[in-house]
This record gives C-alpha cells, structure tokens and sequence, in this order.
C-alpha cells in the first residue's frame, strides 16, 4: 500500500545538520578510478615480455623515438613553407 507522510513544519522536529564539502574530504566514487596496468610483469599479465613495444624495430628499442616532425629525411613541412609575420 502506498502510505503518505506529511512533511508540516514542527518545533520539536530538529533542523537539518548541513554538511560542509572540505578539500580535505574529496573522494572519487568507489570503483571510479582503475588501478593502472603494470607492464613487464610476465607473460600472465597481458603486458608481458615485450611489455606491449612488439618485435624488433625503431620503437621496440630503448629511446627508439623519432623527433617530432620528422619525415623519414624528406624535407620537413614547416622547412617548406615560406617565413611569415615579424619575429624579434
């Protein structure tokens, strides 16, 4: 059954305590935030042995990144295009 309260305003009923957000109280909801994957732990870990890199080649390596901008030694786009504006 459906029941209905009355919601009248009496003195004896005691006033709402508001609660204050503090920095200190912040907190992400529980299952919000995953926990990172750690890689190079095992073949188990599905980022294991090669820890995600592949076989062999550039990026495989250690420091194998190449510089932004980079055209694998054709002339890079910002060296083709004509200087505009004032610069100091």
């Amino acid at each position: 059954a459906c029941s209905i309260r009355s919601f009248s305003s009496s003195a004896a009923a005691a006033p709402e305590m508001v609660k204050v957000l503090k920095l200190n109280m912040l907190q992400d909801n529980p299952g919000a935030v995953k926990k990172k994957r750690r890689i190079g732990r095992g073949i188990g870990s599905s980022k294991g042995k090669t820890s995600g890199r592949g076989h062999k080649g550039q990026r495989a390596r250690s420091g194998g990144s190449i510089p932004i901008g980079f055209e694998g030694g054709q002339t890079k786009f910002y060296k083709l295009v004509p200087k505009r504006g004032f610069k100091n």
